[in-house]
């Protein structure tokens, strides 16, 4: 069993509930970033997996889920995390304005 989220909007110290119809407590939990408007060398529906807790500590979210919805509890950070340049590799902070969060849930 398997459940993905539609694009949601990233907010800063934002919190999703997205019910995920499974009936168990999903096994696995994934996120990706699908670029809305370009940066840093992606373009518009590029997807991009992400891990929602930052190396340098200062970016973090959480995320927890029981039989009936996962909870997303976005950074209050501007930036809700980072991700590598496309072309460069570089790492650097996403605008979150540029980009949704999908949730995807494995039972």
């Amino acid at each position: 069993k398997a459940f993905a989220s539609d694009p949601q909007t990233i907010t800063a110290a934002g919190l999703l509930t997205l019910a995920h119809g499974l009936t168990v407590a999903p096994k696995l939990i994934q996120t990706s970033l699908v670029c809305q408007t370009g940066e840093a060398g992606y373009t518009a529906a590029d997807e991009v997996l992400c891990n929602l807790v930052v190396s340098d500590g200062t970016r973090q979210s959480a995320i927890r889920w029981d039989a009936t919805n996962v909870y997303v509890r976005q950074s209050l950070d501007a930036s809700l995390t980072t991700v590598a340049n496309k072309t460069t590799g570089a790492v650097f902070a996403i605008t979150n304005a540029n980009w949704k969060l999908v949730v995807r849930a494995f039972a």
